[in-house]
């Protein structure tokens, strides 16, 4: 099976169907976090589908190339990341929507599952997340961010109109509201 180091955005896809390939030539060229990495034929073969074009995202789970029968897989490595839960003694429903606006606000790139969040390590963001009364855990795990809203498969993507709703925000750090307590986290 070969890995993906990460999601990225596919750059080049260097074969075509029906092109035989050596073990170590290239498939596919992702870009993510600002570097390119090349997907690599783990053995010769020949290509019998391609399900990706340069332009796609591609995120984790999400088939590639199929070579005489084998199917090519993304899945994230793992990397350092910050994963980011709610306070079970302390914390509200509202908690984590709240700071993944704060962190949209500062356009970080980020991951939303229903019971925690995950961005890239940052000290700055973890102490603001902590001050939120929010549990910070440094790990490595997969990281796929979403897209953005104007990014592929996001909110408004691109179908081709205009809401019309352009608009101006400024991007202070004055979002956060200090308390003065602490819960031991």
């Amino acid at each position: 099976r070969l890995r993906a180091p990460m999601p990225g955005l596919v750059t080049a896809v260097p074969v075509g169907v029906g092109a035989r390939v050596r073990a170590g030539d290239a498939l596919v060229v992702i870009e993510a976090m600002k570097m390119l990495h090349t997907l690599a034929a783990p053995a010769d073969a020949s290509v019998a589908e391609l399900r990706c074009r340069a332009g796609d995202a591609v995120r984790g789970g999400d088939v590639l190339v199929a070579e005489d029968g084998s199917l090519v897989r993304v899945l994230a490595a793992p990397q350092p990341v910050l994963r980011i839960t709610a306070c079970p003694a302390h914390g509200t429903p509202v908690d984590l929507p709240r700071a993944a606006y704060h962190l949209g606000n500062r356009h970080v790139a980020l991951e939303v599952k229903a019971d925690h969040l995950q961005l890239e390590p940052d000290p700055v963001l973890a102490d603001m997340l902590r001050r939120m009364h929010l549990i910070v855990t440094e790990m490595e795990a997969p990281f796929e961010p979403e897209a953005g809203a104007y990014g592929e498969g996001g909110g408004h993507g691109q179908h081709g109109h205009d809401h019309g709703h352009g608009h101006a925000h400024a991007h202070d750090d004055h979002h956060v509201q200090g308390h003065d307590h602490s819960h031991g986290h």
